[in-house]
């Protein structure tokens, strides 16, 4: 069986007790606020959105990383949240 990306990032930190909280301690609450946001009822379009969101990274973090992901576009991905709350604020 194929590492999951999670297992791979935990073994490349091994020796950073730090790196390991912050991959495990930002993706568990991340999934939750997704699960939260996908059971308040939003209009299907975002519900769409949320649940493909949640689908990719629990994907790659914690599966077989069957749709490619890397660091980078998601983190390009989640990076147009900052920029639009920076514009509302």
């Amino acid at each position: 069986q194929t590492p999951s990306r999670f297992t791979s990032t935990m073994r490349s930190h091994s020796s950073d007790p730090i790196a390991r909280a912050v991959v495990f301690l930002g993706v568990m609450p991340a999934l939750a606020l997704l699960d939260l946001s996908l059971a308040a009822g939003l209009p299907y379009p975002r519900l769409k959105e949320l649940s493909r969101v949640r689908e990719v990274v629990a994907d790659y973090f914690y599966g077989e990383n069957k749709f490619g992901s890397s660091e980078e576009n998601l983190r390009r991905y989640f990076d147009w949240f900052g920029v639009v709350v920076r514009k509302h604020t």
